[in-house]
């Protein structure tokens, strides 16, 4: 196997998809921006139209955005990192696709929102015209820093804004929050994760009015929320989700409680065995939530507060959940207590991952950048991130993988791939459209 050193430097499961207070967690489609980004042409949100935002207080708001003072360095070259990318009319997915554009086409950056996901770019087009749209930044691999882009900002009628913290006045960061506009055909979209003030603000087309919801859509593994395995850890989530109209009137603030009390259990199949990876959440009667994931012995551990909780595990693939276990927290941390399994009596459990069962891969793709798990979404799932300094396999090259897929949010195939001279200081992964299995 050849593994090439490092080269150069995005939330999950942090745990669970949003739901309603009352109901489990289930999967929403496009939860992260991930999927959206790689949407092709034809799904094409609609185009926005000009509405005159709502004024406010000096300096009056303007439909078009301006950009900020700010030391310049030019616009920065660079190149799209993701099969497809939508370039579109706003730093979000809730604008409209210009168009769509493939891997390692060049662009050129002029410009940035604040929050620096989101980067203004001119584009050649397939008929050679030059478009200029939006990108995510997390999709595009810059030959300079973006700090010296100019900052565009927009009228606050067209962001939604908010923050989260806990019960204590503590700002929690790295929280990904999904802002969603509900059509009669589609919902529309867009994340966007908390800073380390546990701010966030989304970007919102000109031709969006009245009701949309905004809820937690996972945690990433650098928020205070969560431990060094990317658990949710010492804190319960209060709240989840919220409606807001446009223009927004109301703060948004999401709380998440400290806690010092956990539940310990296993989940187990019908003959009694313990299942390693399955997702467990705990809803309290007041809409509290607590998850979790089993261990590679089918145990786990998940924080709790007190009072009346229900816990159950559920999957996304196949599709399941398991009968609620029922009980009462007073001031002292629970029983271990026993679930089932949440696909049926039929279910598999997935083989242990070690170095006696690892197979030769070769890269087919032109170039394999390998990913960490950067977060998990509210639902468990891992969403990556390509791992800094960059881990790069070329056509041809060999190397070693655990033969276990692992799908992640957005529906991609990953590997984890075999490390026998630990030259990583983490698990990384290795998508399974750039590999052809040998054995």
């Amino acid at each position: 196997m050849k593994l090439y050193n490092f080269v150069l430097s995005l939330a999950v499961i942090s745990l669970v998809a949003a739901c309603t207070p009352t109901t489990p967690p289930t999967p929403s489609e496009g939860d992260i921006q991930t999927a959206i980004a790689k949407t092709q042409a034809a799904l094409k949100s609609p185009t926005a139209t000009t509405v005159s935002p709502t004024q406010t207080e000096t300096p009056p708001p303007t439909a078009t955005p301006t950009a900020t003072s700010f030391p310049l360095s030019g616009p920065i070259s660079g190149y799209v990192n993701a099969f497809f990318l939508n370039l579109r009319s706003g730093p979000s997915t809730l604008h409209s696709v210009i168009g769509t554009y493939e891997e390692r086409t060049e662009v050129l950056a002029s410009a940035r929102v604040a929050e620096n996901d989101w980067i203004e770019v001119e584009v050649e087009d397939q008929n050679g015209e030059i478009q200029i749209g939006w990108m995510a930044a997390v999709y595009l691999d810059l030959d300079g820093n973006v700090n010296g882009l100019p900052i565009v900002t927009f009228p606050e009628s067209l962001t939604v804004r908010g923050r989260i913290q806990d019960t204590e006045g503590q700002p929690i960061g790295d929280i990904t929050v999904s802002v969603v506009y509900p059509t009669q055909d589609i919902e529309l979209r867009t994340n966007v994760i908390s800073n380390p003030q546990g701010e966030f603000v989304a970007y919102l087309p000109q031709d969006i009015l009245g009701t949309l919801f905004v809820q937690i859509a996972g945690r990433g593994c650098n928020s205070p929320v969560v431990d060094e395995s990317c658990q949710l850890n010492g804190y319960i989530q209060l709240e989840d989700r919220t409606n807001i109209s446009i223009p927004q009137q109301t703060e948004i603030v999401f709380l998440y409680e400290p806690v010092s009390l956990t539940l310990p259990g296993r989940v187990i199949d019908s003959n009694g065995i313990p299942i390693p990876g399955v997702f467990l959440a705990a809803v309290r009667d007041d809409g509290a939530k607590s998850f979790g994931i089993t261990d590679q012995n089918g145990e786990f551990r998940i924080p709790i507060g007190e009072g009346m909780w229900g816990v159950y595990s559920f999957s996304f693939d196949p599709g399941g959940e398991s009968k609620r276990v029922y009980l009462t927290v007073a001031n002292t941390s629970p029983e271990p207590v026993e679930i089932s399994s949440p696909f049926g009596e039929s279910a598999q459990i997935p083989d242990g991952t070690t170095s006696d069962n690892a197979v030769l891969a070769k890269v087919s793709y032109v170039k394999a950048v390998l990913r960490e798990i950067k977060s998990y979404n509210n639902a468990g799932v891992p969403v990556m991130g390509i791992r800094e300094p960059r881990v790069i396999f070329y056509t041809g090259d060999e190397v070693w993988i655990y033969p276990t897929p692992m799908t992640t949010d957005g529906g991609t195939i990953y590997y984890k791939v075999y490390d026998p001279e630990m030259n990583y200081p983490l698990p990384l992964y290795i998508r399974d459209v750039d590999i052809e299995i040998q054995s």
